[in-house]
């Protein structure tokens, strides 16, 4: 006689089925937490040490940064690198330690970094922060760079040699051209042979008059050629 209380064996089968992909659910969820867990640690984790080109690390002021009032600036160009249209307007720049100016693109977001004694200005745009996308910066050679004491008073030397203060990312000077301005400053136009003899970016050099001691220095790693040297021609120090 059949029990009432019987189950088919079809049923149970079901039951059973159930219960194995409730199991298989189950580690699955606890193997993602476990994974999602871990690379949140890891992140967390990480220093946040930035490398600016040639080698040389800025740490910086902390978090504490000032952006310049910005636009919409234009889409990044088949080249990668950021470029202007014939009607954008320019605006002007001045350093807040040292006495300089220079023009840059009304489009573009430029960052000052408040106590930094080289007074330099980062460059806010695409993926890279502006601590690692510096446009200028001024050394006073015998406090920040005092390796390269011996050529105070030597633009072109120093110009020729700034890489060697620097290991793993530059070799050697490629070409090295003097040339002034339209503002009278004169400046040294190089390109720096990387590990990989190739010379991708050009860096500026700028001697001031009366302060042997100072350099200053622009590099190029994300604008269009044109937008640099209409900034390099503007670039002007106050006596």
């Amino acid at each position: 006689m059949e029990n009432e209380n019987d189950i088919p064996i079809e049923a149970l089968q079901v039951i059973t089925d159930y219960k194995k992909i409730g199991i298989i659910v189950g580690v699955a969820v606890v193997i993602l937490s476990g994974i999602t867990i871990a690379a949140y640690s890891v992140a967390k984790g990480r220093a946040s040490v930035t490398v600016l080109p040639g080698g040389q690390t800025y740490l910086g002021p902390g978090r504490e940064i000032n952006k310049s009032p910005t636009a919409a600036a234009p889409q990044p160009a088949e080249t990668g690198k950021f470029t202007v249209s014939e009607t954008t307007s320019w605006n002007e720049l001045k350093g807040k330690t040292y006495p300089f100016t220079f023009s840059y693109p009304s489009t573009l977001t430029m960052t000052t970094f408040p106590g930094d004694i080289t007074d330099s200005v980062g460059i806010s745009w695409g993926s890279l922060s502006p601590q690692a996308n510096i446009l200028i910066r001024v050394s006073d050679i015998n406090k920040v760079e005092p390796s390269m004491a011996k050529y105070i008073g030597k633009g072109k030397e120093y110009a020729k040699n700034w890489w060697t203060q620097y290991s793993g990312g530059l070799k050697g000077v490629k070409t090295l051209v003097e040339f002034t301005n339209s503002k009278g400053m004169k400046g040294y136009r190089v390109r720096f042979i990387n590990q990989s003899d190739q010379t991708p970016n050009e860096d500026i050099f700028f001697e001031v008059s009366g302060r042997p001691e100072l350099m200053v220095r622009f590099g190029n790693g994300v604008l269009d050629q044109p937008v640099f040297d209409r900034i390099i021609d503007s670039f002007s120090w106050t006596k």
